[in-house]
């Protein structure tokens, strides 16, 4: 199995590896098992991981209408605020306050709503494949585009819907220009996430305009009310000159 290729349960294979690998070497497992350093590397990334898994569990409850009450006592916190500043943090802004985190994503929304759902759609996937590439721990060693796709996927983020298209759309090359064989871990994902948003935020071609078809003159010169070299002026009016 190759690396980011996902197991029967829909996990990649390399962070079961990775979970595997944390386990045995805090058992102190025998020869063979990693050292304690090397498996706190490991865990780093598992726990960004598991973060944005829990950020999305969040964010998907709430759509569904959950109260912050109810996710506090699905995560086992004391309180609904305690919820929310989990949220926040985990959004990445754990310094400002969560009203305040709310309200701009509120208008961040109404915003790209006027340019349509895909635009929307593509923000939210920015962010997800952003902090998607964050959490593989081996993102870092693989290619240098996979570093600079990030880059401009967090420029991305905040940006005016303009700019959201196209960074994004930037950062979708850089990804593509990774060799196949340095493509593993949650990269293949990302790049197919971010490749099918960007297509559903692209604008149909607008159609060529159309010219209105020609009336043909009816033998005997022009339709009435109308002078040779101007549609629908009436007879016996001139354009007036400003003086």
């Amino acid at each position: 199995m190759r690396p980011g290729e996902p197991t029967g349960d829909g996990i990649p294979a390399d962070v079961v590896a990775a979970h595997s690998a944390v386990l045995a070497a805090a058992s102190g497992g025998g020869a063979g098992q990693p050292e304690p350093l090397a498996a706190m590397r490991l865990l780093a990334g598992l726990r960004a991981g598991l973060d944005e898994a829990e950020r999305q569990l969040i964010e998907a409850a709430r759509q569904r209408r959950a109260s912050w009450a109810q996710i506090a006592t699905a995560l086992g916190l004391a309180s609904r605020q305690a919820a929310e500043q989990r949220w926040v943090r985990l959004s990445g802004a754990a310094s400002r306050d969560p009203s305040r985190v709310r309200a701009d994503r509120r208008r961040q929304q109404t915003v790209d709503g006027r340019f349509g759902p895909g635009v929307v759609e593509l923000r939210a996937e920015v962010i997800a494949v952003h902090r998607q590439l964050g959490a593989d721990p081996g993102r870092d060693d693989r290619h240098a585009r996979i570093r600079l796709a990030r880059t401009t996927l967090g420029l991305a983020g905040p940006a005016a819907p303009g700019g959201l298209y196209a960074l994004a759309a930037q950062a979708l090359d850089d990804l593509d220009q990774v060799p196949a064989e340095q493509s593993g871990g949650v990269l293949p994902d990302a790049r197919d996430r971010l490749r099918r948003a960007l297509h559903r935020a692209t604008p149909p071609p607008s159609n060529p305009a159309t010219e209105p078809p020609e009336v043909e003159p009816s033998e005997g010169g022009p339709p009435e009310g109308e002078r040779p070299g101007g549609r629908g002026r009436p007879a016996g009016r001139s354009r007036q000159t400003p003086t």
